[in-house]
């Protein structure tokens, strides 16, 4: 679902027209800010990634739910009052703008 949020913006105007102007984009995702090392440090977990990252460049979405923002189910962000919730998936939970398809 993070893969398809990030196709997503790539696609949405407002957003970065790259895959890494979107990961990189000051303040989009908080793993990108931590101060922690970006390096895989799980090699099962990195190839899983990969192969994630892989299937949604040559087959696009698989839920295709218009997810443009997420978060973890530990904090309630200023934004998602504006948003509408398209479903949870693990931890985490995935918004679209009002008005896209409403």
């Amino acid at each position: 679902m993070i893969a398809e949020v990030t196709m997503e913006r790539v696609c949405e105007t407002g957003f970065p027209d790259t895959i890494c102007g979107v990961v990189w984009e000051h303040g989009a995702f908080s793993w990108t800010h931590d101060g922690k090392s970006d390096r895989p440090k799980d090699t099962e977990a990195w190839l899983q990634a990969q192969i994630v990252a892989n299937t949604v460049l040559l087959w696009g979405c698989q839920l295709c739910s218009g997810a443009t923002y997420y978060h973890t189910r530990d904090v309630y962000p200023y934004w998602a009052d504006d948003m509408v919730m398209v479903g949870m998936y693990g931890n985490h939970v995935f918004y679209r703008e009002k008005g896209c398809d409403e």
